[in-house]
């Protein structure tokens, strides 16, 4: 660990040549864990036809077949887990993410805190400080028992993190980032957008930060731009998922993404066959440090561009050049409040892996929210009402719904979206008016909830 800790640090500086033996050396390790401690992957390597010492360098994977969630969801945790595995005695992370799909991640505390350090380094490029004061605005999906390198952190009073409820009123929400006074602001793009508005309104209230990090979803131009003026701070970009944690963070010189090439290796493929430089192609991802519940060739269902494969800033990782996605929209309610979907479904992975297939928030009136479920099996009471429960609280004072259905229709560009806001239904019923009925599908929901 301390060894790994020490090569993270050097990295950047090291040649290219370096980092990518470096990177293969503990794909191996990988590869060889996987195999030996996890049945599902000995398993999938088995049907493969492939042995762990036949990959040897990252363009070997291409041996190995894609994953994606679901095929990860349809086994038992016990399988997907590494042999001896205590799930209580896990840092757990859960997500239901732009597939829609509610999931949990466990690690140990050496791989998350690991993890947690290139996150940490980048954010230092940016000029972050250990001892500075962060304010983070995201819903948090983790939990588990602490482990020891968090408690030393907190009694050093080192990386101080204070994590708002971001489903507060915003008047409130903007009311506690003021009294923090963070040196550091992080949280999703569209919290921080909101913020910086109510903070341009409302002048009695000086937010003030070194640096703002924004991430969990894409952010345009222009949100860029407003969130700089108010702030007056400069506004850098992390892309991550709860699987991998930190996969790229955006280079300040050259705008373009490093990726965390001595963490994951990613792959973007189109059609399963990798693009050039510049082209388009689907996020697949093999996480080096995930030992505990591995990802190796795992498909994020994210898009992005392909970049130089050496940044030109003169640090020897590869790039991207752009992330593609959709920002997500608040929810619009009643008394003009407004709530980040993200929030509404914070925990409904924990509830509902074991009975929830996939999921799609939608806001079909001013006043309804409606929770669409793809059942893997029959909830129980209990497991409803706990749902309900918090789908009523986050929305209040909207009427919150939740309807069964048979599928889940794509958007009429071929992605799934988990988040509809109103201009998202409006807009899709009219694409889907103007389409031949015989390429329409019909829903039939149950509804369920209190009202």
């Amino acid at each position: 660990m301390i060894l790994t800790t020490w090569n993270v640090y050097r990295n950047p500086q090291r040649e290219r040549a370096a980092l990518i033996d470096f990177r293969d050396q503990e794909l191996r390790c990988l590869v060889a864990s996987a195999y030996g401690q996890v049945p599902f992957y000995r398993n999938w390597f088995d049907a493969a036809g492939v042995l762990p010492g036949d990959i040897r360098r990252a363009e070997d994977l291409v041996a190995l077949p894609l994953l994606s969630k679901s095929d990860l969801k349809n086994a038992p945790l016990e399988s997907r887990l590494a042999r001896g595995s205590d799930p209580a005695k896990l840092v757990f992370h859960n997500t239901s993410g732009s597939t829609g799909e509610p999931f949990t991640i466990y690690r140990r505390h050496a791989e998350e805190d690991l993890l947690q350090l290139f996150r940490v380094r980048a954010a230092r490029q940016y000029g972050m400080r250990f001892r500075d004061r962060r304010v983070d605005l995201t819903a948090s999906q983790s939990g588990g028992p602490k482990g020891p390198l968090r408690h030393a952190a907190k009694t050093l009073r080192l990386a101080q993190v204070e994590s708002l409820d971001i489903t507060r009123d915003t008047s409130d929400l903007l009311r506690e980032v003021a009294r923090s006074k963070p040196d550091v602001l992080t949280g999703y793009p569209a919290v921080l957008l909101n913020i910086a508005r109510e903070a341009a309104s409302c002048r009695e209230f000086l937010i003030r930060p070194r640096i703002v990090i924004a991430g969990g979803e894409p952010m345009d131009a222009l949100m860029r731009s407003r969130i700089k003026h108010e702030f007056k701070a400069p506004v850098y970009d992390m892309y991550g998922t709860s699987e991998f944690n930190l996969l790229a963070w955006q280079c300040p010189e050259s705008k373009h993404f490093h990726i965390c090439d001595d963490s994951v290796i990613v792959e973007i493929l189109s059609d399963g066959e990798p693009v050039e430089e510049g082209e388009q192609g689907e996020v697949v991802v093999t996480g080096l440090f995930s030992r505990t519940m591995p990802f190796i060739r795992y498909r994020t269902g994210d898009l992005a561009i392909k970049g130089a494969e050496v940044c030109g800033c003169g640090q020897p990782f590869s790039t991207l050049g752009a992330i593609q996605g959709r920002t997500v929209d608040y929810l619009r309610l009643p008394d003009r409040l407004l709530v980040h979907p993200l929030a509404v479904l914070t925990g409904f992975a924990e509830w509902g892996d074991s009975w929830i297939d996939q999921l799609q928030l939608v806001q079909t009136a001013l006043d309804r929210v409606v929770l669409r479920v793809k059942l893997r099996r029959p909830a129980t009471p209990d497991e409803l009402d706990r749902v309900i429960s918090a789908g009523e609280k986050a929305c209040r004072p909207a009427r919150f719904e939740l309807e069964f259905v048979d599928h889940l229709e794509l958007d009429p560009s071929g992605k799934f979206r988990s988040y509809l806001g109103l201009d998202d239904v409006r807009r899709l019923k009219h694409a889907r008016s103007s389409r031949p009925e015989s390429a329409q599908t019909r829903v039939v929901p149950t509804t369920t909830g209190k009202k």
